[in-house]
């Protein structure tokens, strides 16, 4: 019983941290912050999932968006 509940915990863990962070780049992209999808979740997401150069173009479209 123990040691399912610490994986319980552990899972609950792991998905605060990452509501955590989407909700801290929600926060910066409604603010307009230029560096909203740097060092985040979002950033690794999609890095590891489509690649460097898609994150770059993201970036671009994201940057272009917001007028900076």
């Amino acid at each position: 019983m123990s040691f399912d509940l610490t994986k319980i915990i552990e899972v609950i863990d792991v998905n605060s941290k990452v509501i955590s962070d989407i909700t801290n780049v929600a926060k910066n992209v409604i603010a307009k912050n230029p560096n909203a999808l740097d060092d985040s979740f979002v950033e690794y997401s999609i890095k590891s999932h489509f690649g460097e150069s898609m994150y770059n173009k993201i970036q671009k479209i994201y940057q272009n968006i917001i007028g900076t």
